[in-house]
């Protein structure tokens, strides 16, 4: 009997101490991520995932990473960020200026962490690249226009023929319009005659391209812009066939099949975007974070596009590339 009771009591002892061990498990938070971005067909958004996983976290088990896809539409991207700010989430990470934007207007109080976006200042994003002051911080894509400027140059320094000159962009993205400026004025500097092409949605892009086609176009400076990206592997195709050297700013335009591409890697930018998350998840506030700036840009030329093409490519510009596709 006595040895019942004693029992009896070891057991309640036993249950009353795992109470709190089941109630503190209970209250450990798993950090919930909203990642919005275009198309997750887009190869850069591994950079994030790959730096993230570095960094001890794990999908499933110690963080949930909701993913919203816009497609590149402006209005999906709205959306899909006022669905983030209703799941509760910890931390967004936005992608591309449409997903910023997006973010900006819809979230004022959950921290975002922005990455290929250009001039974050002139978009009303941070106060200064030095001191946020808001809930955003992370990378600028371009701080300025001269990227899409230096792109035009070197079209032509590898085309020296070409006199008519296409520029592809989409208004509906703002930092897209900053650079179509540059290219412009780039282009002009070098008497070059303008064809100004405007994508907004996908199904313009067919139409859009047979405009080209028809003006005689002899080169395709193709803006940075999620939409386009998405589709950069039908507007290359199009241009290779009708022998129109193309070029961009993004690398993955030349790993896609343009003849040359020049600028900053957006899959190293969303693997800093990771280091930005894991900050504010250990409790450092966007506002004290400085936004981070490129610092390195890479001239990539695509020797199987220029064989395609019939061209050759000036030796000096072989001898300043920095990755050759052969």
């Amino acid at each position: 009997m006595n040895r019942s009771k004693i029992l009896l009591a070891l057991l309640a002892l036993l249950a009353l101490s795992a109470t709190p061990l089941a109630e503190a498990q209970q209250a450990v938070k798993v950090p919930r991520i909203g990642y919005l971005g275009g198309s997750s067909a887009l190869p850069f958004h591994d950079g994030f995932r790959g730096a993230f996983q570095q960094l001890g976290y794990r999908e499933g088990e110690n963080v949930v990473i909701d993913y919203r896809w816009s497609g590149g539409s402006s209005q999906r991207a709205k959306e899909q960020a006022t669905e983030l700010l209703q799941s509760k989430v910890d931390v967004i990470v936005a992608v591309g200026p449409e997903s910023v934007l997006a973010a900006r207007d819809a979230v004022h109080s959950i921290p975002i962490v922005f990455a290929l976006t250009p001039d974050p200042v002139r978009n009303g994003l941070v106060e200064s690249l030095a001191r946020p002051g808001r809930n955003m911080t992370g990378l600028a894509f371009d701080p300025t226009p001269t990227m899409m400027a230096k792109v035009v140059e070197l079209l032509r320094e590898a085309v020296p023929k070409i006199s008519r000159l296409a520029i592809m962009g989409n208004p509906n993205n703002p930092g897209s319009e900053l650079w179509v400026d540059a290219a412009r004025q780039a282009a002009k500097a070098l008497n070059l005659k303008v064809q100004r092409l405007v994508v907004r949605e996908r199904d313009e892009i067919d139409s859009t391209l047979a405009s080209m086609r028809r003006e005689h176009a002899e080169g395709l400076v193709i803006v940075a812009d999620q939409l386009l990206a998405i589709e950069r592997v039908r507007i290359i195709n199009f241009a290779n066939q009708n022998h129109i050297p193309s070029a961009s700013s993004v690398p993955e335009f030349a790993n896609a099949g343009s003849l040359l591409a020049y600028g900053s890697s957006p899959t190293a930018q969303l693997r800093r975007a990771a280091y930005f998350v894991d900050k504010i998840l250990r409790g450092a506030k966007p506002a004290d974070l400085p936004v981070e700036q490129p610092t390195t840009f890479d001239l990539i030329l695509n020797l199987k596009t220029a064989k395609v093409l019939g061209l050759t490519i000036p030796p000096s510009l072989l001898m300043r590339a920095d990755r050759v596709i052969e």
